[in-house]
């Protein structure tokens, strides 16, 4: 686009190359009225209306303003999901706020085609708080940042912008200890191997994860994470407990409520209830495996004897 200037005779117009009245008196002469500028003038408006997604009209008198406002993500469509589920094909005049309610059924958002389509912006907010789905799926090969579909959680907004050829790009930023911004949240099979700092735990997978399973019956075992100090890989210590009868006949072999995953680090014993010779178990004499170990009990005079036992085993 140019002004005037750039298709009339330098003596046609302004010295900023603007239009100019003529004057007969000084001999100043007029700016003509161009086809070739008012050519370009046209085309220029037409380009809006194109890049818009705007059909020309005669009849219609305020497409350009259409066309601007599809171009700067200015309007707003609600889409609302039915019983059954939902598929709305989002087209280039609904570029803008979209705001979805799941609240009667699932829905599914499919974007037009990325190709020709630089700078299209959906702004994509969820206003329901249903357990229903709601999902965006791009057209064909394309992808949302090389994934095949993107998933909008409760209160969750999520910005796409096409990049012209085959990817939907998500422009949020990525939320730091030191910025604020769009998260990811781990899977439990990351958070069991939390190494990324940027992956988000939620209180579930942090439970799963991180934590551990665990339990407190009168059998049972936790999990304690820690970080190896060699490796840095997050592993966990494994606290069990239980109770075992043992054997005036030889030793017993008492199982732990899980296997540990890699090996038994250490097992403590000792004698529970009361009664003679039951005591002190003192000289009982373990050998530990991954998920069990060997009891052996005496009374107070070295016999061999029947006594019941807790025990507590610590273990990776």
């Amino acid at each position: 686009m140019e002004k005037i200037g750039a298709y009339a005779e330098a003596d046609r117009v302004t010295a900023d190359g603007e239009w100019q009245a003529g004057n007969p008196a000084t001999g100043q002469k007029a700016t003509p009225m161009l086809s070739a500028y008012f050519n370009m003038l046209q085309r220029e408006l037409l380009a809006v209306l194109s890049a818009g997604g705007v059909a020309p009209d005669v009849n219609i008198e305020d497409q350009l303003a259409e066309a601007i406002q599809r171009l700067t993500a200015r309007n707003v469509t609600t889409v609302t999901g039915v019983s059954g589920g939902t598929t709305q094909a989002l087209t280039i005049a609904e570029a803008g706020l979209v705001l979805v309610d799941a609240t009667n059924g699932a829905v599914t958002l499919d974007l037009p085609a990325a190709s020709d389509n630089g700078g299209l912006r959906y702004d994509l907010v969820r206003i329901d708080n249903s357990a229903n789905a709601v999902s965006v799926t791009p057209g064909g090969t394309d992808t949302i940042d090389g994934a095949a579909s993107l998933d909008i959680a409760v209160a969750d907004r999520r910005t796409l912008v096409c990049d012209g050829t085959s990817v939907w790009r998500r422009p949020e930023p990525v939320a730091s200890e030191s910025q604020p911004g769009m998260a990811e949240f781990a899977t439990p099979t990351e958070a069991a191997n939390y190494l990324n700092d940027m992956l988000a735990l939620s209180p579930s997978s942090l439970i799963a994860g991180v934590l551990g399973a665990g339990g407190a019956g009168t059998s049972d075992y936790i999990a304690l994470p820690f970080r190896d100090k060699t490796t840095g890989e997050l592993r966990h210590l494994i606290v069990q407990w239980g109770s075992e009868i043992s054997s005036s006949s030889g030793p017993v072999t008492a199982y732990f409520p899980i296997a540990f995953p890699s090996a038994c680090l250490r097992v403590v014993i000792t004698s529970i209830g009361g009664g003679a010779g039951r005591a002190s178990i003192s000289g009982g004499q373990t050998q530990e495996t991954a998920s069990s170990f060997s009891l052996n009990t005496y009374d107070h005079a070295g016999a061999r004897a029947p006594v019941t036992s807790g025990y507590i085993a610590i273990g990776i």
